[in-house]
């Protein structure tokens, strides 16, 4: 990856949300080794992952990354997680957090490479054809009945060779779809990854599977 590209990638730490820099990078490896047609992010929040990708795309000049997310308190609180998670979605401006998105999709440069749907990903699935796309990002709602749905709906959407990547694996409630994914929807499990915040500590983890060719 050119110098250009990871420096570049520093600016999403600006942005609302919780993907770090090695997350970004990551993905951003992915989408240059395996130059995905079409890659889909189901769950956006403030757009650091999203537009990260739509950096990669814009640096090989390949691929359109699309964006789902309802961005309202009441898809973020479907199936409940925590008290204190499901407090603070439930005080939190979503509207602004929306808002300032579609901003930096425009303000860093990539809105010929990103689309922002604003709907829930289960009524959209029909838009996307089984096989059609090359990389699935899922950090959506982790409730454990959001979780599994998504994760049936979204893995047969995914193309021969495609990737998977899976947030947040360390979460109680994302455990039934995690086993999902490792054990009975044919892929390849390449790994459990940390994330790591500005300072260095571990913020996370977060799996890549693969569909076989």
């Amino acid at each position: 990856m050119k110098t250009q590209l990871q420096e570049r990638l520093k600016n999403i730490l600006r942005l609302d949300g919780w993907c770090s820099y090695d997350k970004a990078h990551h993905m951003a490896r992915l989408i240059i080794e395996h130059r995905p047609d079409k890659i889909v992010e189901i769950g956006v929040f403030g757009g650091r992952s999203l537009i990260a990708m739509g950096m990669a795309c814009q640096h090989i000049y390949h691929g359109e990354v699309i964006g789902i997310d309802p961005w309202t308190k009441a898809a973020a609180l479907e199936g409940g997680t925590t008290p204190e998670n499901d407090a603070w979605w439930a005080k939190l401006d979503i509207e602004k957090i929306f808002r300032t998105c579609q901003s930096n999709v425009k303000t860093l440069g990539v809105e010929d490479w990103v689309t922002l749907v604003r709907a829930k990903d289960e009524d959209v699935l029909g838009t996307f054809l089984d096989g059609s796309v090359g990389l699935i990002h899922i950090d959506s709602n982790h409730s454990e009945a959001v979780s599994v749905r998504t994760v049936k709906d979204w893995v047969p959407k995914l193309a021969p060779g495609g990737h998977c990547i899976f947030d947040d694996i360390q979460w109680p409630t994302q455990a039934v779809a995690l086993k999902m994914l490792r054990e009975d929807l044919g892929l390849v499990n390449l790994g459990d990854f940390d994330m790591h915040d500005e300072k260095g500590d571990n913020a996370g983890q977060y799996a890549v599977f693969q569909k076989p060719a």
